[in-house]
């Protein structure tokens, strides 16, 4: 019997060979799959339109800024209150209260997806993001050109402050003294509604920002509460009218 030397003897693939080739493509397929998956937010949409009513009609919800504290104190959205990324998985949202994120970038989809992901389902996202509420010149807070101006936190501005922004178009000044006060002297194009009104009903164009002065500080405060829980941009002026006469700043009489 002739006896084929080894040298002339076919390979044959072995077994593990056979396994590590069809590793390798199941592998290749996953990853092609993957790829080819788009990515999407755990987190349902809202839109501005539909968050603008919430605030309206008062129906409880919680809206959180997720950019950093910076940018958040330059200007943000009315009622949102600042919960940077980093410090999403420690922050504890009111319970049983939807939740509507936003930021000027994907952020706001890794937010909305960890705090899914930690058990708070009622969790959206603001759809178009910042800009779109800008644009759509829907109520924010704003504190100046990069910079944040000496106040508390009840949004209180110095009537120098109050008066570049009057004089630029941005600020509406109301003054909530007694009518005879009011029209003794009163701050340049501000309009008149006691308290005792507000507390009545609140109804203000939605277009613009608001400056609440009176004679005392108590009164005011109270009238910034009442403008700030309808939906509007409100901030107090420091020092009330006093502090504005005080600075000799101009003065309409009616």
């Amino acid at each position: 019997m002739q006896t084929v030397p080894p040298s002339s003897a076919r390979s044959i693939p072995t077994k593990p060979l056979v396994n590590r080739t069809l590793a390798k493509a199941v592998s290749r397929l996953l990853v092609t799959a993957a790829l080819l998956t788009p990515i999407t937010a755990l987190a349902a949409p809202i839109s501005i339109k539909e968050l603008r009513t919430l605030q309206l009609n008062k129906k409880p919800h919680t809206l959180i800024d997720v950019r950093d504290p910076n940018a958040y104190k330059k200007e943000h959205i009315q009622g949102a209150i600042n919960v940077p990324l980093e410090s999403i998985r420690a922050w504890q949202p009111p319970a049983n209260t939807p939740i509507i994120v936003y930021c000027t970038c994907p952020n706001d989809i890794t937010a909305a997806d960890i705090l899914i992901e930690r058990g708070f389902k009622k969790t959206r996202i603001l759809e178009g993001r910042y800009a779109s509420w800008k644009n759509a010149k829907y109520p924010i807070v704003y504190y100046g050109k990069g910079t944040t101006p000496k106040q508390t936190q009840n949004n209180r501005i110095t009537a120098k402050e109050a008066k570049e922004k009057i004089e630029e178009g941005t600020l509406q000044p109301i003054d909530i003294r007694p009518k005879a006060e009011y029209e003794m002297g009163h701050l340049p194009g501000a309009i008149h509604l006691e308290l005792e009104l507000l507390k009545l009903v609140v109804k203000l164009p939605e277009d613009q920002n608001y400056l609440i002065y009176g004679r005392k500080s108590k009164r005011t405060k109270e009238a910034a509460k009442l403008i700030r829980e309808a939906g509007y941009t409100v901030v107090e002026l420091s020092g009330g009218i006093a502090g504005w006469a005080g600075r000799k700043y101009p003065m309409e009489v009616k």
